[in-house]
């Protein structure tokens, strides 16, 4: 189980400031052996819950929480937190070349934000028809990340090889 932000902004308001996301816990299909159906079933499973009432109850209570005081919420937060593996975003980036200081930036990248026990974070974010992937793990809680980023690349080409023999 990963837990997901799911934006509640209006696709308009898309350029605003500000944060406005709930977070929901979605099942990853595990046991599913085809690289393609997992992907399949990850879409579906995040679509039902991004079309559920869930994402702004949570977004109810993330508010709610954010008022308590501090012990409070940080049982609260510690509760939640202990109910996922992982935080796991993704983020269609801007298709054209982007600019800072009259510079062409050559990669975007952003770290998923942590919160409680939660040793995990991968951040996925398009930008120029490329996708690139973030891990952030805790020492405490993975002693070899490598071993994930090989993984993600194993299961990549997994991927791509059974795209490929359609």
């Amino acid at each position: 189980t990963v837990t997901v932000p799911v934006n509640l902004r209006p696709a308009h308001k898309a350029h605003e400031l500000g944060n406005q996301f709930a977070l929901v816990y979605l099942q990853l299909p595990l046991s599913e052996s085809r690289p393609l159906e997992r992907l399949r079933l990850t879409k579906k499973r995040m679509d039902a819950l991004k079309n559920s009432p869930e994402p702004m109850v949570v977004y109810q209570l993330l508010s709610a929480m954010g008022i308590l005081p501090n012990e409070l919420s940080t049982l609260a937060r510690n509760f939640f937190s202990a109910k996922a593996t992982a935080v796991l975003t993704n983020v269609p980036g801007p298709r054209e070349q982007l600019y800072l200081a009259g510079k062409p930036l050559a990669q975007l990248i952003f770290w998923v934000p942590q919160s409680g026990d939660i040793g995990l974070g991968i951040s996925i974010i398009s930008y120029k028809g490329q996708v690139t992937i973030g891990l952030m793990v805790d020492e405490q809680w993975i002693a070899h990340p490598q071993r994930i980023v090989e993984q993600v690349e194993d299961e990549i080409a997994l991927l791509e090889a059974e795209l490929l023999s359609q």
